[in-house]
Formats: structure tokens, C-alpha cells, sequence
């Protein structure tokens, strides 16, 4: 995962170019509400003569950079394809990349959700989540937890649509940061690769 500005660069025929427009300020208007894919985007419209001025574009990345913080990740497998549709116990269905972004932070922690970002490895072997360095044993605390919590969550026969394999469950692995401060996934496999590893180790 790489810290970069999350971005969707939209164009319209001419003759849609009012009806896309003010769909999109409907869609993504900045405020709390259930969002396409589980993002909260903010519409600012590009076209001639209605671009925002420079000083509000170094306030959105203003806002961005306080919102990274100084984070830190790891990652986990087992878990099916992160825009798989999940029924909660409490009846709605939800993405499980949006159930895992939901998650409550622990007592203590400096954001309400355990994790910033939640997303697959280039692979989409594993899933990789970001979270206040601050945070870390607070949320290292949670592994232990996090697959009953899930389990706690989701409606009866649900299993088999969040884990590869119901029995295993979830298995965590580490995270390199590059130089240029990009977060990459360490390469195992699977959760046999991990195993072994761990045990050449």
C-alpha cells in the first residue's frame, strides 16, 4: 500500500455534462453517509472557469497529510475478495472492505476506527491495513481478536464469504516500507509459506 492521494478523474460528453455533474455532487459531497466502495470522496469540479482556487487545493492536502498522520501496517490472509457482499447479524449487507474499515478502534486509541486504510497487496493475496504508529499496541493487541470479532458480526452461513478456508481463519504477516515511503506486503504465499518461514526462522 503507498501513501498517495486517492483519486477519480471522471469525464462526460458535453451534452451530459451538467447531469454528470450534478450527480456527483450529490454522491460525493463530503458528508457521513454510506459511500461507493466504502470511500469518502469530496466532488470538485475541473472544467474551464470553475477550479478551485490554490489556496483551496493546498488546504485539501493540508487535510490529507493530517489525516496519514505517521502510520504504520501490517498485513493478514484468509480473507475472500475484499468487495465481496457480507449480511451483517443486524440484517444489512455490506462490502467486508467496508466491515473491516468499520471496525471500532480500542479505548485509547487516536482515531474512532481500528484501521485507516484497508486494502489488497498487488497480488490480492493479502490484505493490507494502515493505522497510527502511535496506535501500534493498541492494534497489535487486536490480532488476537479480530477473527472472532468478525465472526461476532456477520450473519449465520456468512463464513464461507469473508475466509478462504473457514478452519484457518485468519493469518498475519509483516510489512517492508520502502524508501520512497511505500508499503509492501512481505511475500508469503499463503499461510503454509508463513509457517515455514517462521519455523526456518
Amino acid at each position: 500500500m503507498e501513501k498517495k492521494k486517492k483519486m477519480i478523474f471522471v469525464s462526460a460528453e458535453q451534452s451530459r455534462a451538467q447531469e454528470t455533474i450534478d450527480l456527483f455532487k450529490q454522491i460525493y459531497d463530503g458528508t457521513p453517509k454510506a459511500y461507493p466502495n466504502g470511500y469518502m470522496l469530496l466532488f470538485i469540479l475541473l472544467s474551464e472557469g470553475q477550479q478551485p482556487s490554490p489556496e483551496f487545493r493546498s488546504k485539501v492536502l493540508f487535510n490529507h497529510s493530517q489525516f496519514l498522520g505517521d502510520e504504520a501496517a501490517f498485513s493478514f490472509g484468509g480473507l475472500q475478495d475484499l468487495k465481496t457482499l457480507i449480511k451483517l447479524k443486524n440484517g444489512t449487507t455490506v462490502q467486508l472492505q467496508t466491515l473491516l474499515k468499520s471496525i471500532p478502534a480500542s479505548k485509547g486509541m487516536s482515531r474512532p476506527q481500528l484501521f485507516m486504510q484497508v486494502e489488497p497487496n498487488i497480488t490480492g493475496v493479502v490484505t493490507m491495513v494502515t493505522f497510527q504508529k502511535i496506535d501500534s499496541t493498541h492494534v497489535i493487541a487486536r490480532q488476537k481478536l479480530l477473527e472472532s470479532e468478525i465472526r461476532q458480526v456477520i450473519a449465520d452461513g456468512e463464513e464461507d464469504k469473508v475466509f478462504i478456508c473457514d478452519e484457518d481463519g485468519l493469518w498475519y504477516g509483516g510489512v517492508n516500507k520502502t524508501k520512497t515511503g511505500r508499503l509492501l506486503a512481505n511475500q508469503q504465499a499463503d499461510r503454509s509459506s508463513l509457517a515455514y518461514t517462521k519455523k526456518l526462522e
